[in-house]
């Protein structure tokens, strides 16, 4: 066969190849519907991962303009089950921004960004969002209102910003929101007030007597351990070298020296490490107990919002 005749034939091949390729799909009745059908069963059986895929290329290529903003809604909740709290935000955000979407959708989008921040652990992104839900929105409802100022009184407990506490709001129509401000208030007022553990009293207790600071953070087997070890050394060590075992005494009495310094490190740690616990558990019964918290349902494509003060693993 001449080789141009070759070359013809391959160019042929490739010619019937890519229209293949490029209608193939609508040939076998392919339709971009079937790609938002194939989400829902993946979001069904829990493959979040391969959902949040299949969702994004039904927003690349979808033209029915209601369901993509349900996609793309559904895809930012999806990255918050997957813990990308990040990718949640950033994708809750566009929604906000986008002028095409409608003003209810917008300000949902705004205030579920505003949460996966929080949930990101980014409090000053958190901050700045809430202020500045006005420009991102072009103005907030009067129920947007009420939950930024019920937000901002929330982080100021957390963070333990009074100004920021003083924010709650008391007085509005929403009962759940008001008590809700109460308590946290309480609990604000309960934490300012709570004793800490002060390192430095811990540490020149137990610099007077071995095992005292022990005893005040409140770990008196420690504490007695470390008296009982620290006398039998000191004495032991004496009695050494009153025998004239003089080799033996400054081996005892050096390890008598390195405990009786070591328990005083102890204490000053473990007073710090009790002041973190104590915190860490005070934000996470402010986080599961009384942060506000924004959720989606999707029935036959409308879009439905919801606000809780249920715990987060509660949504799982």
């Amino acid at each position: 066969m001449p080789r141009h005749s070759i070359h013809k034939a391959f160019n042929a091949l490739f010619f019937l190849a890519a229209v293949f390729i490029l209608t193939g799909p609508a040939c076998h009745g392919y339709d971009i519907e079937d790609e938002y059908a194939f989400a829902s069963t993946l979001i069904a059986s829990r493959d979040y991962d391969q959902a949040v895929i299949s969702l994004r290329r039904y927003v690349l290529f979808s033209e029915n303009e209601s369901r993509v903003v349900t996609a793309r809604f559904i895809s930012g909740s999806l990255y918050d089950l997957l813990d990308r709290h990040d990718r949640a935000a950033s994708c809750f955000l566009e929604l906000a921004r986008d002028e095409t979407v409608g003003g209810d959708h917008r300000e949902h989008a705004a205030f579920m960004a505003i949460q996966s921040m929080f949930l990101n652990k980014d409090l000053a992104g958190f901050h700045i969002q809430l202020d500045d839900l006005d420009s991102t929105l072009g103005g907030v409802s009067e129920t947007g209102a009420t939950h930024r100022r019920y937000l901002k009184g929330f982080l100021g407990v957390y963070a333990g910003s009074s100004e920021l506490a003083d924010l709650l709001p008391l007085e509005t129509g929403e009962p759940d929101l008001v008590r809700h401000s109460v308590d946290l208030k309480q609990q604000f007022q309960f934490w300012e007030t709570h004793p800490r553990k002060n390192p430095v009293t811990a540490g020149l207790l137990s610099t007077l007597i071995p095992g005292a600071g022990q005893f005040y953070n409140g770990r008196y087997w420690d504490g007695g351990v470390a008296l009982g070890v620290i006398l039998g050394g000191s004495y032991w060590t004496y009695d050494l070298f009153d025998r004239g075992e003089d080799s033996w005494g400054w081996t005892v009495g050096v390890l008598t020296g390195l405990l009786y310094f070591g328990q005083i490190r102890n204490a000053v740690i473990d007073s710090v490490k009790i002041n973190e616990r104590n915190e860490l558990e005070f934000k996470q019964k402010l986080v599961d107990d009384y942060f506000l918290r924004f959720s989606l349902s999707v029935k036959q494509d409308d879009l439905r919002f919801g606000v809780s003060f249920y715990p987060a693993a509660s949504r799982r």
